[in-house]
């Protein structure tokens, strides 16, 4: 059994981003809630990746996961788009049978 956060293929928790305020805080790690994935394969000379949107402190902000594993990625995609609403420390727990 493979947890997502230990996945040797992905590169877990993401790095947040956002466009907040002076004050906002940036999560870190696996805090926040999702709220949005996205797949995307925009540029057909980039890698594909899955698009995180989490809200922490009543602010949103998005992370990328990359993974030079366009099968993992779509897989993985297809998993978390099950989670919306699920804490980002639950889903870092997620069992990743691929």
């Amino acid at each position: 059994m493979t947890v997502l956060r230990r996945h040797p293929k992905v590169n877990w928790p993401p790095q947040w981003n956002g466009s907040c305020g002076p004050d906002a805080e940036f999560p870190v790690g696996e805090q926040g809630v999702l709220k949005k994935v996205q797949y995307l394969t925009v540029d057909p000379t980039a890698a594909a990746r899955v698009q995180l949107w989490i809200e922490h402190d009543g602010s949103e902000f998005w992370a990328f996961v990359p993974s030079e594993d366009p099968v993992l990625l779509s897989r993985l995609y297809a998993k978390l788009k099950h989670c919306i609403g699920q804490r980002m420390g639950e889903i870092g727990s997620l069992d990743l049978d691929f």
